[in-house]
């Protein structure tokens, strides 16, 4: 099972809007969509950056930190399954500052993807996160995300950032080639995201949830709300297809293209062994790059710019 998305920079907007409706109430993401139901779907705000990976296009398993207080715990790789030898027709690229992922740490069709993120308020290096071509009944697509037991994702500014996550599904192909977010078929997301500490002095012992003070958030239902209790900061980047990033079999109400992001697919060797999904979806190992020019950052500003590149 791979790590899915958790939530669409779209939908990571509306739930900050939603939010303010209801005092400093406020959602952070969380990354656990549900498994794979064969037709991906856009993820909910619950995990991850904005709208991003289809999380039911995808058969994944989960990763987890730290979570920011407000996210709840994402799983991590099972351990992968017997299967054939993974593709040895071009040597996985090791980058010398990364090292090789862990033994066992990748599925055996996996590929480590190595790079940065860079923009004006964040800048970091990206290491073994999991890349793969996946094949199901909606189209093929790059998929790639961290692992929480294996990616490191190191930050240079902010210095403090905590629980990045990764994670991208993107229309591809199943043959070497070059793809983009301006082809015909343009659905799909790239996402970037992270938390940072509660600000020093936050103090949330002077709310009356659902009103809580600032950095604060009060969870509520129809059972009435929790006390306020402090909401991290949380940030977000990203990049969608017009079609708000779901990739499902009929394609309605397109949408504006938000960022953009090229592959360079170099090798796509499939796999031939059990890979562990569901019936109807396969898997191939990918070499290549991507680059994403993507947007958003914290709160409901969302404008501004990061680029995430990465070789595989």
């Amino acid at each position: 099972m791979r790590p899915a998305s958790v939530v669409g920079f779209a939908l990571f907007l509306a739930g900050s809007a939603a939010a303010a409706a209801c005092g400093s109430q406020a959602s952070t993401p969380a990354a656990v969509p549900p498994a794979d139901s064969g037709a991906p779907t856009a993820p909910s705000p619950d995990a991850s950056v904005h709208d991003a990976s289809d999380a039911s296009v995808r058969d994944a398993p989960v990763d987890s930190t730290a979570p920011i207080p407000t996210a709840p715990d994402s799983a991590v790789p099972p351990s992968a399954p017997d299967a054939a030898a993974p593709d040895t027709s071009q040597p996985t690229p090791v980058d010398p500052a990364c090292g090789a992922p862990p033994a066992g740490g990748f599925h055996p069709y996996e590929t480590a993807a190595n790079g940065s993120v860079a923009g004006p308020d964040v800048t970091a290096t990206v290491c073994n996160a999991a890349a793969s071509v996946l094949t199901n009944r909606n189209g093929t697509f790059l998929e790639i995300a961290s692992y929480s037991n294996v990616t490191a994702v190191t930050f240079q500014n902010p210095t403090d950032a905590n629980t990045p996550l990764i994670d991208i599904l993107v229309p591809a192909g199943a043959t070497p080639g070059r793809y983009s977010s301006s082809d015909a078929v343009n659905c799909g997301n790239v996402q970037f995201s992270y938390g940072l500490p509660v600000p020093p002095g936050t103090d949330c012992d002077g709310g009356a949830p659902p009103q809580c003070p600032p950095g604060c958030i009060s969870a509520c239902s129809g059972f009435g709300c929790e006390p306020c209790a402090p909401n991290p900061p949380f940030y977000g980047y990203g990049a969608s297809g017009q079609t708000g990033g779901i990739c499902a079999e009929v394609y309605t109400q397109p949408g504006t293209l938000m960022g953009s992001w090229t592959i360079e697919l170099t090798s796509v060797v499939a796999f031939q062994g059990d890979a562990g999904g569901l019936q109807g979806s396969s898997y191939a190992t990918v070499h290549g790059t991507l680059e994403a020019q993507m947007l958003g950052g914290g709160g409901d500003a969302g404008s501004e710019p990061a680029t995430l590149s990465l070789t595989f």
